[in-house]
């Protein structure tokens, strides 16, 4: 289906070339954008999807004698990160989007009741360029650390406060056509709240900040010619999650 803004585009583009028709172009263009973003979010379905059945899984499995090893399914919203238009020398942020992920944990020390963790995060994002000619990359942004979990007692004896931080890799890939992904190195550190509904499931929420160390004004999603760069020598974002915590 084509929309107006469709039309009014393959009407301009007619003028622009000379009267050449270059609807069909259009149509092509439009179907394939649409067909990438179904599969986008074809893809997040699945993995939410199968999240969601290990949590169904483990939360109606008999209890073990030692509770120890966790996993914590989330979700959450993540803002923040820009880059430079080569071109034109403009800031481009991403826009704010959902995001997605999963957290291992692994019992450390006793005495204080940390635990080693893996943490994997995925976002979704668009970037958009503003300017005589707009236009919109998909963005997908992951980031894989290991790191830890310290807890903390609150007056209330179901209630943690929690002290996270990590180290890992951020990996990028750009919804355009032929560019090449990009693998940085990156930190982390969050803060957040532990509620117990029962020996083996509570409730988890964090507020995590993520930076990545980058090459000064590195050049990224290059495709026979770079389109963007990051700005500075570091790239930072936040997001604000909740899961639930399964323990066995």
């Amino acid at each position: 289906m084509l929309y107006r803004s469709d039309l009014n585009e393959a009407r301009q583009r007619v003028c622009d070339e000379g009267g050449q028709t270059v609807l069909p172009t259009i149509v092509r263009e439009r179907m394939s954008m649409r067909k990438d973003n179904f599969g986008r979010s074809k893809r997040g379905r699945y993995i939410l999807i199968t999240m969601s059945a290990i949590m169904v899984a483990l939360a109606t499995a008999p209890p073990s004698e030692a509770q120890d090893f966790q996993l914590t399914p989330f979700v959450g919203w993540r803002y923040g990160g820009s880059f430079t238009e080569l071109a034109t020398g403009n800031d481009v942020s991403l826009h704010a989007s959902a995001n997605f992920g999963l957290i291992l944990g692994i019992p450390w020390k006793k005495q204080d009741r940390s635990f080693l963790e893996l943490i994997w995060s995925h976002q979704d994002a668009d970037l958009s360029v503003t300017g005589a000619e707009p236009r919109m990359f998909g963005l997908d942004i992951d980031y894989l650390h290991l790191g830890g979990t310290v807890p903390f007692a609150t007056p209330n004896e179901k209630l943690d406060a929690l002290l996270s931080g990590g180290i890992g890799a951020t990996y990028m890939q750009a919804d355009i056509e032929g560019s090449r992904s990009a693998l940085f190195f990156s930190a982390s550190l969050a803060g957040g709240l532990r509620y117990h509904i029962s020996q083996r499931v509570a409730l988890r929420f964090d507020l995590r900040g993520w930076y990545t160390v980058t090459s000064s004004q590195g050049a990224i999603f290059c495709a026979g010619g770079c389109i963007f760069a990051i700005s500075g020598s570091g790239f930072g974002q936040i997001e604000a999650t909740a899961g639930v915590q399964l323990s066995f």
